[in-house]
C-alpha cells in the first residue's frame, strides 16, 4: 500500500507543480500556506501544524514568502514570543489563482477515475487521515 500511496503522491505533486507553473515562484508548500493562510491570520506554530511541516522548516518558508511580499510575519500582539503570520494584499490577490489552478491539478489527477470513485477516494484518504494521531482532521 505504501508503495502505491507513494506512486499517486508522485502524480499529484507532478500535477500541482505543473498547475502551479506560470504564477512564479510558488512551490506546492508555498500554495498551501497561502491558501491556509486565507482563512485568516495565525501563529507561525499553527501554521506549521496545519500545513504539516516542521517548525524549524516553517521558519525559512515564512522567511522564503515574506521577502517574496506574499506574507507578513510579526510578533502576535497578544504574546510577543510567538510570530503573527497574515497575507498581505499581494498574497491575498493571489490565492483565488492558486485555488482555481489547484482545481485543476486535482482533476487531473484523478482523471483515470469517475466522479464517484474521486469522491469516494477523497472521502476515504479523510477518513483515513483524520483518525491518525498527530496527523489530525484532512482539509
Amino acid at each position: 500500500m505504501g508503495h502505491l500511496l507513494r506512486r499517486a503522491y508522485a502524480l499529484a505533486r507532478k500535477n500541482t507543480a505543473d498547475a502551479l507553473d506560470g504564477l512564479g515562484d510558488i512551490s506546492p508548500v508555498q500554495a498551501s500556506a497561502l491558501l491556509t493562510l486565507a482563512d485568516g491570520a495565525m501563529t507561525q506554530a499553527a501554521l506549521s501544524r496545519r500545513i504539516d511541516m516542521e517548525p524549524a522548516n516553517t521558519h525559512g518558508l515564512i522567511k522564503r514568502m515574506a521577502a517574496a511580499g506574499l506574507i507578513d510575519a510579526r510578533p502576535d500582539p497578544a504574546n510577543r514570543r510567538l510570530v503573527l503570520v497574515a497575507l498581505t494584499d499581494a498574497g491575498s490577490a493571489l490565492t483565488p489563482r492558486i485555488e482555481e489552478r489547484l482545481g485543476h491539478s486535482t482533476e487531473a489527477t484523478l482523471a483515470a477515475l469517475s466522479p464517484d470513485e474521486s469522491a469516494t477516494l477523497l472521502a476515504l484518504l479523510r477518513r483515513l487521515i483524520a483518525g491518525t494521531p498527530g496527523i489530525g482532521p484532512a482539509d
